[in-house]
Order: C-alpha cells, then sequence, then structure tokens
C-alpha cells in the first residue's frame, strides 16, 4: 500500500513537471516567435522605407534633368512592414502657378501610352497636352505649328510654347533672344543621326530657369550639370549622361520653351530660328488677381 502511494505520488510529480515543462516550452517559443515577428517587421520597415526614400531622391532628379517646365511637390509617404508607398504632385509652372496637375504615385513611372490624333498632336490617357520638340537635323512629315492659334485666344491667357530651333545654338550664340519669355532650354544630345518622331516633354532633358517653386536660379545651366550628375551616378541613365557629356564639350541647345500671353509669345516667335512650336498648358490668368 506505501509503495503503491509512493509511486502515484511519483506520476503526479512527474506529470507536474512536464506540465510545467510544456508550458515553458511554449512560452519560450511563443516568446522566440513574438521575436522574430517583431524583429523582421522591424527590418522590413526599415528596408522599405530606405527604398521608398531612395526611389523618391531618384524621382526628384529626374524631374530636374527631364520635362522642360515640369516639376514634382512635397511626398506624401506611407510606410508599413509589408510595404511603403508615396503620392505626391506633378505640374508645370505657368505664370508661377501651377498648371496641368496631375498625381503621381509609387512607383512614379509616368504612363507611357498616349492619344495621337495627328502627327504633331500628342495627349496622355488622363487629357493633358504634351509639349513637343523637334530636332533640327532630322527630317519629319509633319512639323508642329501651333503659333497660328495664339492669335485666336484671348489676351487673359498665359500659356507655354515650345519652340524647337532651326539649328542648334550655343549658349553664347543664343544669349536669351527671347528674353524674359524663356523658361528653359532643350540641350543638343551630341548624337549623329536622329529620330524622325519628335520628343515630347516627358523625355526631352533640358536646362529649367527656375526650381520648383519658380524662383529663378542664379546659374542655371551650373544647376544643371549639379542635377544630371547626381542623377547619372544614382540611375546610370545613358542617355542624360551622353547628353550631360556632350553639354561639357561645348554648350548647345536646339529649342527652348517660352511662357508669355498669346500676343507675346506670337510676337516673339516671328523669328526665323524658329523651326517648330507647340502648345503646351495654358492658364486664365486676370491681372486684378495679383495685385
Amino acid at each position: 500500500m506505501e509503495k503503491r502511494e509512493r509511486f502515484e505520488l511519483d506520476s503526479n510529480v512527474i506529470q507536474k513537471a512536464r506540465r510545467k515543462s510544456y508550458r515553458n516550452m511554449v512560452l519560450a517559443s511563443f516568446i522566440v516567435v513574438v521575436t522574430i515577428v517583431v524583429t523582421s517587421s522591424l527590418l522590413a520597415w526599415q528596408w522599405n522605407n530606405w527604398r521608398l526614400h531612395e526611389k523618391m531622391v531618384d524621382t526628384e532628379l529626374r524631374y530636374d534633368v527631364y520635362g522642360m517646365n515640369r516639376y514634382i511637390g512635397n511626398f506624401e509617404e506611407k510606410v508599413r512592414p509589408w510595404g511603403a508607398e508615396a503620392k505626391a504632385p506633378t505640374y508645370s509652372l505657368v505664370a508661377n502657378r501651377p498648371a496641368n496637375t496631375a498625381r503621381l504615385e509609387s512607383p512614379f513611372h509616368e504612363p507611357r501610352a498616349y492619344i495621337e490624333p495627328s502627327e504633331t498632336v500628342r495627349y496622355l490617357q488622363n487629357g493633358r497636352k504634351l509639349k513637343m520638340w523637334y530636332a533640327p537635323s532630322a527630317s519629319y512629315g509633319e512639323l508642329a505649328n501651333e503659333r497660328a492659334q495664339l492669335l485666336h485666344m484671348p489676351e487673359t491667357k498665359r500659356l507655354e510654347l515650345a519652340v524647337s530651333l532651326d539649328r542648334s545654338y550655343s549658349v553664347e550664340e543664343w544669349n536669351s533672344r527671347f528674353g524674359s519669355l524663356e523658361v528653359a532650354y532643350w540641350l543638343e544630345d551630341g548624337a549623329e543621326a536622329e529620330s524622325d518622331e519628335p520628343i515630347d516633354e516627358r523625355f526631352a532633358v533640358g536646362v529649367s530657369i527656375t526650381n520648383e517653386a519658380g524662383k529663378r536660379y542664379a546659374s542655371p545651366f551650373d544647376q544643371f550639370v549639379e542635377d544630371a550628375t547626381r542623377y547619372v551616378e544614382r540611375t546610370k541613365d545613358t542617355y542624360v549622361g551622353k547628353v550631360l557629356e556632350a553639354y561639357k564639350k561645348e554648350p548647345r541647345i536646339r529649342g527652348v520653351l517660352l511662357v508669355g500671353s498669346p500676343n507675346e509669345l506670337y510676337e516673339a516667335t516671328e523669328s526665323e530660328a524658329v523651326r517648330a512650336t507647340s502648345i503646351g498648358a495654358i492658364i486664365d490668368y486676370y491681372e486684378e488677381e495679383v495685385q
């Protein structure tokens, strides 16, 4: 009887020990799993945050060299362990006001598809009209000549006008032919052969005279070299690299972007140097609004 009681006692002790050991194992496993999940989440959050930041920097630099008076605003970010996203407005500046505003979302690729009702007019799917440039050394089936449309616009309008030149000009030779109307320069890329397709604003590399707030740069061309160098180093963009290399050898422009009233733009583009003209963003502008 005594042996039986002792056996049952030993069995109870063993069972209690097993249950305690099992609970400890479950608790330890739970702690390990939670630690792994928390650590992995923190690492994933850091990784997603870093990747998103790198993409945003690349995108901002891209808008500094591409687009010709096309800018990107402040980013709104959301970073989570399972992913990160950001969005920002893109816009053109016309008379120091944002125009043709659109929203760009990560992964920050603007649509490449477009609608082309004619050889000289191109729209994105959201209806935004794209400015077009024509290289002086290339032959085209038809050149954009939208200068005549300026005569039918009221003087309360302010607009962009992309001007393609009859040849490439050195920066010193050009010397601001259009004066205060100029807001950007389309740069020579040094290519021997040109495509017979016009280049729209998404792929035109140029020098903006003002920053995203409309403030004029003290040295626009030096600012371009700085921005383009950083962009090429980060993204290995071969086309921008080619334009930058050609610019460093000899600074040349083959087009300009003008902003002004219809009458100002019409009179300014009477020059024989003008090969083609393409209208971009248009806004209503009333003097009493800014007095």
